[in-house]
């Protein structure tokens, strides 16, 4: 395997991991994933740069995005069409130039639109991706963008842990929310917060709100739960009650209520925390212990951090060739790892004879040395 050929199933290396490699190592180049939901996401040094494919027959996401949560007036959409068609302008320009959003308002409306992009692409589990390395396919893009993938990420895990509990109360959009206090100040609270406030005029469903609230369906919710904390709102159930789904990419699926036991989705959050203290705690080539502070809590914690990031390279590896490899210079060679990242003063890899497995041996810090 090499850097330009990464690729594989996201049924054994799925997004979340995929994009951690990605900021960890900052790669340059495009994400494809081909999937029930398609995606094309470019990279410049491990920064998302954009997530438009202009050059694919798909739905522009930032469009879907402003066309979903009620942005804009239907007129207002048949002038940018008429604009799109006359012009070789990107919506984003167009959104400027008309007035439709100043730069300040369009670099959120960005960011959200992204972040809701990359949460619908996490929950995929089935599909192909392909990573095509370097610079040269990062030409024609439009309306370019800066985001850090690591904190999308951890937003993105967030969302997904705590959707469906937003979903089981405003029963997928069938609930109503009425005003508690017809007459409550809220002027100082956020613009947000006002603009929902003002679409309960009256009593209306949670789907009303979803499509006219201009903030992405997960914000709504938790400005509507925002407002209920306050006694500000009512929320009601619709008559005879509804069975709970998450709606995804205009798909449904059944949202199943957790056992006695840790969620799926808590764990998953839980390895990305793992791995994000690893990227951004841990200098390079600091995998060891240092003298001044062996045996120490934080040592641990650093050793324990490293080897969740050995493992996840060890995982992409094996997705894309079918074995672990022989060792762990390996993974240096086809670019998983830079040569001050691979923590062997700490870990000791041990591959199976047939590739299928593998184990990491603590070495003894004093022994090492």
């Amino acid at each position: 395997m090499s850097d330009t050929g990464l690729s594989g199933r996201l049924s054994e290396f799925n997004l979340e991991e995929i994009l951690q490699l990605i900021a960890l190592q900052q790669k340059t180049g495009l994400l494809r994933v081909e999937a029930g939901y398609p995606m094309a996401l470019y990279f410049e040094q491990g920064l998302l740069v954009s997530y438009r494919d202009r050059r694919g027959s798909g739905q522009d996401p930032l469009e879907t995005f402003l066309k979903s949560y009620g942005f804009f007036t239907h007129s207002a959409w048949e002038h940018i069409e008429f604009v799109q068609k006359n012009a070789d302008l990107d919506l984003t320009e167009i959104l400027i130039n008309e007035g439709l959003l100043d730069a300040d308002g369009l670099a959120a409306v960005e960011l959200e639109s992204a972040q809701e992009y990359l949460h619908l692409g996490m929950t995929l589990r089935e599909g192909r991706y392909q990573f095509l390395s370097g610079r040269a396919h990062l030409g024609g893009i439009k309306g370019r963008v800066r985001m850090k993938a690591d904190g999308l990420l951890m937003e993105a895990v967030r969302r997904i842990d705590e959707m469906p509990s937003h979903i089981k109360r405003f029963h997928r959009g069938e609930a109503t929310i009425s005003r508690s206090q017809a007459d409550a100040d809220v002027s100082k609270l956020s613009s947000g917060v006002q603009r929902v406030w003002s679409l309960l005029d009256q009593e209306r469903p949670a789907r009303y709100l979803i499509a006219n609230g201009r903030m992405s369906e997960f914000d709504l919710y938790t400005t509507l739960e925002a407002l209920r904390e306050l006694k500000l709102i009512e929320i009601h159930a619709p008559e005879g009650g509804s069975e709970f789904f998450v709606e995804t990419d205009r798909r449904t699926v059944p949202v199943e209520e957790p056992k006695n036991a840790v969620p799926a989705l808590a764990l998953s959050a839980l390895s990305v925390i793992v791995l994000a203290a690893a990227w951004l705690w841990i200098p390079a080539g600091h995998f060891g212990p240092s003298q001044d502070h062996v045996g120490t809590h934080a040592e641990t914690w650093r050793e324990e951090a490293g080897r969740a990031q050995i493992e996840a390279v060890l995982d992409l590896y094996y997705g894309s060739t079918g074995r672990y490899p022989t060792n762990l210079g390996m993974l240096r060679t086809v670019g998983l790892l830079s040569d001050d990242r691979v923590p062997e003063r700490v870990w000791q890899y041990r591959p199976s004879p047939d590739g299928s497995g593998y184990e990491l041996e603590r070495i003894d810090p004093q022994a090492a040395r």
